[in-house]
C-alpha cells in the first residue's frame, strides 16, 4: 500500500468564519470550519455537493476542484471495504468503513469514513461523509509492532547466548 506522507498545513485565520454565528448558519459553519474533513454527495449519482476546507487539505483539490468531480475519483471504489460500506449505507442509511482515499497526485490515504444519508428538501438523497485520516494511527501501531518485534528477536538471540553457554558447559538443557 503507498501511503502519502503528512501535507496538511495548519489552518490559517482566513478561513474561520468572517461574520458572527447564528442560528440561521450554525450547521454551515460547524460544516465549513470544522478541522474534521466533510463532503457531500449525491446517493445516486456520486457527484460532491459540498466539501470542506479540511477535506480539500486532505486529498489536494480545491474546492471547485471538487466540485466538478465524482466521489470516485477521490475514493478508491473497487475497495471490498468500499463496497461493503455502501452496502451497509444502503440497508441502514448510515455506516463506517476502513477505506483509501486518492490524493490528486495519485497517493493513497488510508482513512476511516463514516456515512449517513439523508434527503434534502428538494427530495434528493444526500450522503453525508466524515473522513478521519488514518495515517498517523498506522504509523503508532506500526512503532508498536516494531518494538514487539525486536523485544522478540532480542530474546530469541538472548535465549540462544543461554543455550551456547548451557551447551559449552556440557549441562543437560531442561
Amino acid at each position: 500500500m503507498k501511503i502519502f506522507p503528512d501535507i496538511l498545513p495548519p489552518l490559517e485565520n482566513q478561513y474561520l468564519p468572517s461574520q458572527p454565528v447564528n442560528d440561521n448558519n450554525l450547521y454551515q459553519y460547524a460544516f465549513n470550519f470544522s478541522f474534521q474533513p466533510h463532503i457531500v454527495t449525491e446517493v445516486g449519482s456520486g457527484k460532491i455537493v459540498l466539501a470542506n476546507h479540511a477535506a480539500c487539505q486532505l486529498i489536494g483539490y480545491s474546492k471547485l476542484e471538487l466540485l466538478t468531480i465524482n466521489s470516485k475519483v477521490i475514493f478508491r471504489t473497487n475497495e471490498k471495504s468500499f463496497k461493503e460500506m455502501l452496502s451497509q449505507r444502503k440497508l441502514t442509511d448510515h455506516s463506517v468503513g476502513h477505506v483509501e482515499m486518492i490524493h490528486k497526485i495519485g497517493n493513497f490515504i488510508p482513512c476511516e469514513i463514516t456515512s449517513a444519508v439523508f434527503t434534502d428538501n428538494t427530495g434528493i438523497e444526500k450522503a453525508i461523509t466524515t473522513i478521519t485520516d488514518m495515517r498517523q494511527d498506522l504509523k503508532k501501531r506500526m512503532a508498536i509492532a516494531e518494538r514487539k518485534d525486536k523485544i522478540v528477536a532480542d530474546n530469541i538471540n538472548l535465549a540462544l547466548a543461554k543455550q551456547k553457554d548451557i551447551d559449552i558447559r556440557g549441562k543437560k538443557v531442561v
